[in-house]
C-alpha cells in the first residue's frame, strides 16, 4: 500500500483516533513508514524507528533492489551500493547469502563503534571495482594502492624502496578476450550503481536518528 493512498490529506490522517492511525501504519510498506515518520512529531512518536531486521527485509523489496540499497548492521541504515565494499554485496553477506546481517558499510568499517572490530590498518578492499587500502603506515584510506597485498598506499609503498610498481605480477592485468569481457561486464554493473534518481536523499530514506 503506497503512502499517498493512506495519506491523501495529512490533516485527516492526524485527526483519526490513534488506534486507527496504528492500523493504517501497519498496512504501509517500510519506505512509506519511513516517509510518514518524518512528516511531524506525532508520527515520529507513533512509528518506531526501523530495526536492522526491518531493513534486511526492506532491502529485498523491489523498491530497494531497483535502487540497489543495502542495510548496514552498525548504523542501521539503507545505503546505496557504492557505500559498501564489493565483498559485502556478494557471497555470504550478499542478498541471497547466509550472513547479510553481518554486512557493514565503508563508513562504519573505517569508524567502528566501540568494542567492535572492522577494517584495520593494512586492509585492502574493492569498491565499485576499484581497489582501496587503509595504509598500515600512514593510516590513510585511499585508492592509491601500492602492491596488491602490501597494505600500503602508493607513497608509503614507494618510500619503502620497492621497485615493483604497477607492473608487478600481483597487479598485472589478465590477458585474453575473456578477461576483457569480464571487465566490460563489471564496468556496466558499476555504472548502474550510480543510476539513482536525483531526488534520492539517503538520509531521508534511512530515517535514522542517533537520538532514538
Amino acid at each position: 500500500m503506497a503512502l499517498t493512498d493512506a495519506m491523501t490529506s495529512p490533516s485527516r490522517l492526524s485527526a483519526l483516533p490513534v488506534e486507527l492511525q496504528k492500523d493504517i501504519v501497519e498496512l504501509l510498506d517500510i519506505p512509506s513508514k519511513l516517509a510518514l515518520r518524518i512528516t511531524n512529531w506525532q508520527f515520529s512518536s507513533l512509528i518506531k524507528p526501523p530495526t536492522h531486521q526491518d531493513l534486511l527485509a526492506a532491502e529485498r523489496s523491489a523498491w530497494a533492489m531497483t535502487r540497489r540499497l543495502f542495510a548496514c548492521q552498525d548504523c542501521i541504515r539503507l545505503r546505496p551500493s557504492r557505500e559498501f565494499a564489493d565483498a559485502m554485496k556478494k557471497g555470504p553477506k550478499g542478498l541471497n547469502g547466509k550472513e547479510p546481517h553481518k554486512r557493514f558499510c565503508i563508513d562504519c568499517g573505517l569508524h567502528p563503534k566501540p568494542r567492535t572490530t572492522r577494517y584495520s590498518p593494512g586492509s585492502e578492499m574493492e569498491v565499485m571495482g576499484r581497489r582501496y587500502v587503509i595504509c598500515k603506515f600512514c593510516k590513510m584510506y585511499t585508492s592509491e594502492v601500492g602492491c596488491v597485498g602490501s597494505g600500503l598506499c602508493g607513497d608509503c609503498h614507494a618510500s619503502c624502496g620497492c621497485q615493483c610498481g604497477p607492473t608487478s605480477v600481483s597487479m598485472a592485468p589478465r590477458s585474453g578476450s575473456s578477461a576483457k569481457k569480464r571487465k566490460r561486464a563489471r564496468q556496466r554493473e558499476y555504472e548502474d550503481e550510480w543510476d539513482l534518481p536525483e531526488c534520492y536523499d539517503e538520509h531521508f530514506w534511512e530515517c535514522y536518528d542517533p537520538a532514538d
